[in-house]
């Protein structure tokens, strides 16, 4: 895929620089939530958490940011370079290399500067012991975030069943590990290597042994532990500092011949690979996740431990090298960084390495926490299920809960400043605008025509006419209008008010209820409308009354809804109340109209 997109003619547009072929990751998760972000307009806000990445864990954690950012495409896009541990590891503290490791970088390489160190890596080296008060300051943390094996590997020629997934069991020590890379052992039937595997039948075939060049953790971590186990190796004068390291002086010339055609050299894992398959007969040491995809025509090695018992690299066996010492990562003092070289557990992997996930604590690193805390949920997304799935699928293993107790606790320290106090707090108890739950009467905030991280600007009241009834326990971003026939008279509400009887509110979301204007009543709550006065009563001109009253003597109201009831005619008057007519009006005991019922007279005796 890589090969076809890079032959596109946008390609060259698109991505000028050289090797960003190696930094584009190809999960669906990764493609999606880049071209998403190329299509986001100008005006969205993003946090840009940049960090940098060593070659051994550059896949898994290139999938985890790739998932991560594809979850939070509104709000951050994360800039991890494949810078290698040691630009990582400096970068942290200010030292970037602008010249190669992060050229072009927009923030850390400009001029002048935007940042002056990165805010996160991943990689397997640890700090120097020197840089914890060198950089007091700045809070520096180990976080384990996956454990790998470094597989003792060989062609599957040497047992007989190339093409096959089948395992012969090869076992080795590290004596015999040592003796091949130093050139002592050049046959593959070498009697210490046949009295290790009696049941198999080793050709007479010389040894091709595949070593790595370039500086690596990968190097270190197998030159180390061979150097605690054989003696030779860590205490001839002038051998041991050839031998150990990051980039050993191969081949080992107090031992080797650096001419032989059978001892190779070759720079990354990638190349170590590729060689050892065109290579019959070979030997070398890889990462686990560069051996599951060829298991046709690799194999590793069983390792015997101090038990004198083989150990296989499986998923349970790195889980248990890390979960011996987990006990010892529990103190208060431990820097969280692990030695792994001789694990106590007799089943557990003994060539085992952590990659390490580097934060700084200290709120004066973490000026902003909505960048902080964005690295503190991309971190613990590492560890959750998803995580783990990815990182085995990448042969790394996340470490046992024991572990992950211990390290979520340090991460619980990371403080920041929060930009809308000035005041310093744990990350940990930070919620950025767009993810409050608000209490009852409040919604979430947000700006018009905004995207990405201002899209929201936090819990505000709601405005009078409106109610939020729902607590803190989802996000509320619109408050409710007040229904009909009820109102709310202020900011900041959690429930409506019954409009009281004698009133009335027809439309939604008002602040304040309408008394019944004369002519109408309400004799109930809640109403959206009044109801106009029966013939015969009326509301005395008043309103805002529950109930209408009945027209006094001598007066009348014809039609429905009157505000004020009629008077008779001079003279004339009604025989009690409530009288809807004029033709209900009429002269007093002792009078009659006249016979142009013009006026009353008296009644002749």
């Amino acid at each position: 895929l890589k090969e076809r997109l890079s032959q596109h003619p946008l390609w060259a547009i698109l991505f000028p620089l050289d090797g960003v072929l190696q930094m584009i990751p190809l999960s669906l998760e990764s493609m999606f939530s880049f071209w998403l972000w190329l299509a986001q307009p100008a005006i969205c806000q993003k946090i840009v958490l940049s960090g940098g990445v060593g070659t051994g864990p550059a896949q898994v954690v290139h999938e985890w940011t790739g998932a991560f950012q594809s979850m939070h495409y509104e709000e951050v896009i994360v800039d991890g370079r494949l810078t290698g541990g040691s630009a990582s590891l400096n970068a942290l503290v200010g030292q970037v290399d602008c010249k190669k490791k992060f050229k072009h970088h927009h923030s850390l390489c400009s001029t002048p500067p935007v940042e002056n160190s990165t805010l996160w890596g991943n990689a397997g080296l640890t700090f120097p012991d020197t840089w914890y008060s060198e950089h007091r300051g700045l809070g520096l943390q180990l976080l384990p975030s996956v454990v790998g094996a470094i597989c003792i590997v060989y062609s599957k020629d040497i047992t007989g069943n190339l093409g096959s997934t089948d395992d012969a069991q090869l076992n080795v020590t590290f004596e015999v590990v040592a003796a091949i890379f130093a050139g002592h052992i050049k046959h593959w039937d070498d009697p210490r290597l046949q009295r290790l595997n009696p049941n198999i039948v080793l050709p007479h075939e010389r040894v091709t042994a595949l070593v790595r060049s370039d500086k690596s953790s990968l190097n270190e971590h197998l030159t180390k532990a061979i150097g605690l186990r054989i003696p030779w190796w860590s205490q001839v004068p002038g051998f041991f500092e050839k031998a150990v390291g990051k980039k050993p002086h191969w081949p080992l010339q107090n031992y080797s011949d650096p001419h032989d055609p059978h001892y190779l050299i070759e720079a990354g894992q990638q190349a170590m690979l590729v060689r050892m398959l065109r290579t019959p007969f070979s030997f070398s040491f890889l990462d686990f996740e560069q051996v599951q995809r060829f298991r046709e025509f690799v194999a590793t090695a069983h390792i015997l431990n101090n038990a004198s018992h083989p150990v296989k690299a499986t998923i349970g066996s790195i889980e248990r090298a890390l979960g011996s010492h987990a006990a010892r990562l529990q103190h208060a003092s431990s820097t969280l960084a692990v030695d792994l070289h001789i694990p106590s557990d007799p089943e557990a992997y003994p060539l085992a390495r952590v990659m390490y996930w580097y934060i700084k604590k200290a709120a004066s690193a973490n000026s902003e926490c909505y960048k902080a805390w964005l690295l503190k949920e991309m971190i613990l997304f590492s560890y959750s299920d998803s995580g783990k799935v990815i990182a085995q699928d990448y042969g790394w293993i996340r470490p046992p809960s024991s572990v992950l107790v211990v390290v979520k606790a340090r991460l619980s320290e990371m403080m920041c400043i929060n930009v809308e106090t000035g005041q310093e707090m744990r990350v940990m108890d930070y919620v950025p605008p767009r993810y409050r739950f608000c209490p009852q009467g409040q919604f979430l905030k947000s700006v018009a025509n905004a995207s990405g991280i201002g899209a929201f600007i936090g819990c505000q009241n709601c405005s009078a006419g409106f109610y939020q009834p729902i607590g803190a326990s989802i996000i509320v971003k619109e408050c409710l209008p007040s229904p009909r026939g009820t109102m709310t008279p202020g900011q900041g509400q959690a429930q409506f008010t019954a409009c009281p009887s004698g009133t009335f509110q027809a439309e939604l979301g008002m602040d304040r209820c309408e008394p019944c204007p004369a002519g109408k009543y309400n004799p109930s709550q809640s109403s959206g409308t009044c109801f106009p006065c029966p013939p015969g009563h009326s509301t005395g001109n008043l309103a805002g009354l529950e109930t209408c009253t009945l027209c006094p003597r001598s007066t009348f109201a014809q039609n429905s809804g009157a505000a004020i009831c009629e008077s008779c005619p001079r003279g004339l008057e009604t025989r009690g109340e409530g009288h809807r007519n004029a033709s209900d009006c009429s002269c007093r005991a002792g009078f009659r109209l006249t016979a142009n019922s013009l006026f009353c007279q008296r009644c002749p005796e």
